[in-house]
């Protein structure tokens, strides 16, 4: 039987004060059970009561049984997060919230501010004055508001697509995967490029900044989506693909799969060797793309689940293949040398 938490206890977020005087106003109830164990009751619509009423019914229909999980077949979190970042990047949302989101796991709206606890309210804005320190972007505003998640729910994701459908996008996407050339012109001169060792490279601001940029274009352009679901399709299948395959089949099981921390990591270490120069991209820029693409997926998805550790031979190693192909794909465009990924 749980009961609501006394006032004068501490507030369960952390904040080290009590209850009575931090989230005790908030639209939510601290719970304590007969255990001493505490959760968070928060109250939600008429309507996403039935919605969850619906697909309890559902699941028990076709398991027979009360289900173990209500969101049966789920694909794994970090899929459902970058479906989310892509959706988001779609709807104009500001980058600054975009970035909060990736940070913390949260969408903070003016809808649903008061049942958020105001420690998790201060690690958002944190998120937000760390983006804004970096790019010197600063936020219109600091929470989503309706626009924003109408445009969301429009371009989220709709559900499996049927196979013939899921077959046609598939060769659609894989079609123009890969880029021929970095999305940006370098802002550097062939003369002063053509000096430089990586080791310089380093320590200078500007090339970071540009690095950065590429990046953030690879999402944002939609070739992320495309980039992810061939690491999965890699995770999924292995060596063990062949011509022909039913990939379209084949991405289906891996868009559903949840894989282990080791499947992650045979498939980066496959990667790093298969992306390498003369390998399986076709040119630097595009070995750059995907490689930092997947390095930069895989680490949001290690940091929050706690796998940096066991990942983290796997990732410098694709970082630093990354970071090879972004010098040559540079050095192609200034004219500079050759494109060594070339077959």
């Amino acid at each position: 039987m749980s009961k609501k938490l006394s006032r004068n206890a501490p507030c369960p977020c952390g904040s080290g004060k009590k209850y009575k005087h931090c989230c005790i106003d908030k639209d939510f109830d601290w719970m304590e059970d007969d255990d001493g164990l505490i959760s968070r009751r928060v109250p939600i619509s008429d309507e996403a009561a039935e919605l969850l009423d619906s697909l309890l019914d559902h699941q028990r229909a076709v398991l027979g049984r009360e289900p173990d999980l209500i969101f049966q077949g789920a694909p794994p979190f970090e899929h459902i997060e970058h479906l989310m970042v892509e959706a988001m990047k779609k709807s104009g949302v500001d980058p600054a919230l975009i970035h909060a989101y990736e940070k913390t796991g949260l969408i903070v709206s003016d809808q649903n501010y008061r049942k958020i606890p105001d420690v998790d309210l201060r690690e958002w804005d944190a998120a937000i004055e760390e983006f804004a320190g970096r790019t010197g972007s600063v936020a219109d505003r600091r929470r989503l508001n309706e626009t924003d998640l109408a445009a969301i729910l429009k371009n989220g994701p709709r559900g499996k697509l049927k196979l013939d459908e899921a077959k046609q996008d598939l060769e659609n996407d894989l079609h123009g995967a890969f880029v021929s050339q970095l999305p940006f012109p370098p802002p550097f001169k062939k003369e002063d490029w053509g000096s430089r060792q990586v080791s310089d490279l380093r320590k200078d601001p500007q090339f970071f900044t540009y690095l950065e940029k590429c990046i953030v274009e690879i999402t944002r352009s939609g070739r992320g989506r495309i980039y992810l679901d061939m690491f999965l399709l890699m995770t999924h299948v292995g060596t063990e693909a062949g011509p022909e395959s039913d990939y379209p089949r084949l991405l289906a099981e891996a868009r559903e799969q949840h894989f282990t921390v080791e499947q992650f990591r045979g498939s980066l270490d496959r990667i790093a060797e298969s992306f390498g120069p003369k390998k399986a991209a076709p040119n630097a820029a595009a070995a750059f793309e995907f490689l930092a693409f997947i390095d930069d997926f895989m680490r949001a998805y290690a940091k929050r689940f706690g796998h940096l550790e066991s990942l983290k031979d796997s990732l410098q190693q694709i970082n630093a293949t990354a970071l090879m192909a972004f010098v040559v794909a540079v050095n192609v465009e200034l004219g500079v040398a050759e494109d060594i990924w070339k077959a």
